[in-house]
């Protein structure tokens, strides 16, 4: 099977989320945002897959700049409806990419990516996502940008 090159990507994308969708599993697809002014920005580019209550996060956690030295200790934090910390995913150090993949049987409310040494410097952003409703039945998740350990959900500001 050949693809016409002329197909215009986002056709392309419409068309395997439409597959996916069709094979019961729901598919969220992140890609690398833009900061909104930071020095060092960390992201995530990968998608979060629900299938039934099954969670899967698999992409990878860049640093923008890639040319950043490293940062030690990142791990994913996994928080229920009502804060409880369901998993804590030790990543490694963020250097160009830190390929990730996590999956959990109960899809959380915030998925977080921190790393105290995050706050050691003053020119950092990253994202987190929250579960913010549902599209189609499923878990919607939403991002939000902070440059502060402040700035996190209420149970994620103390050292975890």
């Amino acid at each position: 099977m050949t693809a016409d090159t002329d197909i215009p990507p986002r056709y392309l994308l419409f068309g395997c989320v439409a597959l996916v969708a069709a094979a019961g599993i729901y598919l969220v697809v992140f890609s690398t945002a833009i900061s909104p002014g930071s020095e060092t920005a960390v992201e995530f580019d990968g998608q979060f897959e629900i299938d039934e209550d099954r969670f899967h996060m698999r992409g990878v956690i860049i640093p923008v700049p890639s040319t950043e030295p490293g940062i030690d200790n990142i791990s994913v934090y996994l928080y229920s409806e009502d804060g409880e910390l369901l998993e804590k995913r030790p990543v490694g150090k963020l250097n160009s990419g830190v390929n990730t993949s996590i999956r959990v049987e109960t899809a959380p409310k915030y998925v977080i990516v921190d790393s105290p040494d995050f706050w050691t410097r003053s020119d950092i952003e990253t994202l987190y996502y929250y579960k913010a409703g549902t599209f189609d039945g499923r878990p919607n998740y939403e991002s939000k940008w902070v440059s502060s350990k402040t700035e996190f959900p209420e149970f994620h500001k103390t050292p975890t």
